[in-house]
């Protein structure tokens, strides 16, 4: 039976995809292009956009293997191979790794990732993850390549900063050449608009590097939130999305802005993953001196309902000048809901339903407010859980619309072009 090589195209593409687990699609794709020619030609430009790498200990040898012939195609002479990948992910992360493979063949692994993301013309997307062990080999390599068509970049690199003292006593280099490595890495892809760094990833020297104007075309950036002082405030950055590795309470809110010199004027949307902010005047206040044309915040807490009514029913409109421009809020609360509060939702949030809808008199732009709590479950459950949300939405003469939801889908800001 025939089959249009178009109708093959469209089934490779369904098999990768919008939402990519690309080893086991990757497998299905390879065996798909072995069916006859045909099938080769249309499936070959789909499974060769996405590269997938890791040294699991399990099967660290099929990872030599694999990277080599790999390697190999795409030095080929004329090889059609290099226009089709647009994104790769490359994980060198296991200690016991090295020790299985040992130094010379760990050394042709680092040169063969080399080889393959120098050879990839188009590529667009990188996430790199590097262990201590591998990193002597893997960050000269990578740092000296430039990726000038790269869009997206993801570093977890942060066993290496957690431990610089280590890593500078065993491979006798300086502060300044490892820092250089990260310096090179970044001036190589000037075309840069997403920039995602592991949650523990820390620099001492962000201001050497800021003085090299990098990345001047980066929209968005998710990371610990100093890692924001790598850019001039001229950057055209937009969204902003902190992530920290422990619980930040509201007071150290100053300590960890006061690194950003200047304010980001073109920062309208911000989501905080793990620091615990309650809203109120003074997180609200720090936060404008550094974004202060925010319109979307995502992350702030609401550790005690009574605390959020007493600051909406105590003058609110004195914190009204620090983001007049906000339109989109969510509110997390802390105290997990369960079946007695859906059966009764007036009864339990009919005190936060007013607070709700007076936020007008604290944000003048608001549009939609989102009070939204996640579910208490047993722990021997299995099944995620559900996520209660409560939206407001507020029309142009100020009246409120109150919509209620219950879904297992976690609600989080949407960023420019879905990055995060």
């Amino acid at each position: 039976m025939h089959i249009p090589s178009d109708i093959c195209r469209l089934v490779a593409e369904a098999i990768r995809g919008p939402e990519s687990h690309i080893r086991d699609e990757n497998k299905t794709l390879a065996a798909l292009s072995c069916v006859n020619k045909q099938w080769s030609s249309a499936v070959t430009p789909v499974l060769w956009s996405h590269l997938y790498f890791t040294d699991e200990v399990q099967d660290v040898e099929h990872f030599d293997r694999q990277l080599a012939q790999v390697s190999h195609f795409l030095e080929a002479p004329n090889s059609r191979y290099t226009k089709y990948t647009t994104s790769i992910v490359i994980g060198v992360r296991t200690p016991e790794s090295w020790k299985i493979l040992g130094e010379t063949r760990a050394e042709a692994i680092t040169s063969a990732i080399q080889s393959i993301i120098s050879h990839s013309s188009r590529l667009k997307h990188l996430h790199s993850t590097c262990e201590q062990s591998w990193a002597p080999l893997l960050l000269p390599k990578i740092s000296s390549i430039p990726i000038p068509n790269l869009e997206t970049l993801y570093l977890n690199w942060q066993t290496l900063y957690l431990n610089r003292e280590v890593y500078i006593l065993q491979h006798s280099v300086t502060l300044d050449e490892l820092d250089e490595f990260v310096r090179m890495f970044l001036c190589g892809v000037p075309n840069l608009q997403t920039l995602v760094l592991a949650s523990s990833f820390w620099m001492p020297c962000w201001s050497l590097l800021k003085c090299h104007n990098l990345l001047p075309k980066l929209q968005s950036f998710k990371g610990p939130l100093p890692g924001i002082a790598l850019f001039a405030p001229a950057h055209p950055l937009t969204a902003v999305k902190w992530t920290h590795s422990f619980p930040i309470l509201t007071f150290c809110l100053r300590v960890y802005l006061g690194g950003l010199s200047k304010p980001f004027a073109t920062v309208t949307c911000l989501s905080m993953e793990n620091p615990r902010i309650s809203l109120e005047g003074g997180a609200l206040k720090e936060l404008s001196h550094c974004f202060p044309a925010l319109e979307h915040i995502d992350g702030f807490i609401m550790e005690d309902p009574e605390k959020f009514v007493a600051l909406m029913s105590d003058d609110p409109e004195r914190f009204a000048q620090y983001l007049p421009k906000l339109k989109t809020l969510i509110l997390h609360g802390q105290s997990p809901f369960d079946e007695t509060r859906l059966k009764d939702i007036d009864h339990f949030y009919n005190s936060t339903a007013s607070a709700f809808a007076s936020l007008r008199r604290l944000f003048p732009s608001i549009i939609l407010a989102t009070h939204l709590e996640c579910e208490n479950l047993e722990s021997t459950t299995t099944m995620p859980p559900r996520f209660l949300k409560i939206s407001y939405s507020f029309n142009e003469e100020g009246a409120v619309e109150r919509q209620i939801c219950v879904d297992r889908r976690d609600w989080h800001l949407e960023f420019p072009d879905d990055m995060f």
